[in-house]
């Protein structure tokens, strides 16, 4: 998926600790619970915010319209024991396949709407800024 993003060539502050931790033999895990956001507003592609990780978890509730639902990526061994350890835990669920339909429309139909929701996002703060009284950081926005 592109959804419009420029590709980059320079370093990511992830990159840095991702060498750091290979420096020392330690993995590297990313909680992505906004990465998509955060693609979309660094304009970054996902698949290069996360390229130095060992292994990453996302969201699917967390601005994509999604219930429910959590993606987690990295290597078949680390897959294998998340499984083991999210079901000694207490984790599953029935009816599984409304919830990843659901995930699927979220993934496939609101990323792409991101882009828009920060250009909102923006709009909302210079109006803001217009108020007497309020001050919005624009480049926390």
């Amino acid at each position: 998926m592109y959804y419009g993003l420029k590709k980059i060539s320079q370093s990511l502050h992830t990159d840095e600790v991702g060498e750091l931790a290979k420096k020392h033999d330690l993995k590297l895990h990313i909680d992505g619970a906004h990465i998509f956001n955060a693609s979309i507003a660094l304009g970054v592609l996902l698949h290069r915010l996360v390229q130095a990780a060992n292994s990453v978890t996302t969201f699917l509730s967390k601005g994509l319209g999604a219930p429910v639902g959590t993606i987690i990526a990295g290597s078949k061994r680390f897959i294998a024991k998340a499984k083991i350890l999210r079901k000694t835990l207490g984790g599953g669920m029935r009816q599984v396949g409304v919830l990843c339909a659901l995930a699927l429309v979220a993934l496939e139909e609101n990323v792409s709407k991101l882009e828009g929701n920060h250009q909102k996002a923006k709009i909302l703060a210079e109006e803001l800024n217009k108020i007497k009284g309020l001050k919005v950081d624009m480049a926390y926005v």
